[in-house]
């Protein structure tokens, strides 16, 4: 018979013995311990949770070769003007010095109204384009 002094959190084995949860835990972790394989799980079953299928990769761990090439970008040269005595090209509302990246191509050389890119694969020239208006003349008004 149980007292308020000898509470014991009881539980059952499968052969009906009454061991305290305690004891049976440790019973447990002895049993794991020393019994090979018993309470542990071969490393061949195991799998990370986190980790990709087979055949998908993260697009910074692809080789250089395997990622695809940038979308081209249409570049327009919109400005060219002096600031501080260096000349500053605007190129697709962006400004530029000499020797800067734009979109992957470095700026090599900037005129009054062109500039010249270059990269690995060549060298393109962009110039101002100027958009074409009319100017009328009302006499008499």
């Amino acid at each position: 018979m149980r007292t308020a002094r000898t509470k014991f959190i009881a539980t059952t084995c499968k052969k009906g013995f009454l061991l305290n949860a305690g004891i049976q835990s440790a019973l447990v972790a002895c049993f794991a311990l020393l019994v090979p394989g018993a309470g542990s799980i071969g490393a061949e079953e195991l799998r990370n949770p986190f980790a990709l299928p087979p055949g998908v990769f993260v697009k910074k761990s692809l080789p250089e070769s395997a990622q695809p090439a940038p979308p081209p970008v249409h570049l327009t040269l919109q400005a060219v003007t002096r600031f501080m005595g260096k000349k500053v090209a605007s190129i697709n509302n962006k400004n530029y010095e000499l020797g800067d990246d734009v979109y992957g191509k470095t700026i090599v050389e900037i005129g009054n109204e062109s500039v010249v890119l270059a990269d690995k694969t060549g060298r393109i020239s962009l110039s101002i384009t100027r958009p074409e208006f009319s100017v009328q003349v009302v006499e008499g008004f």
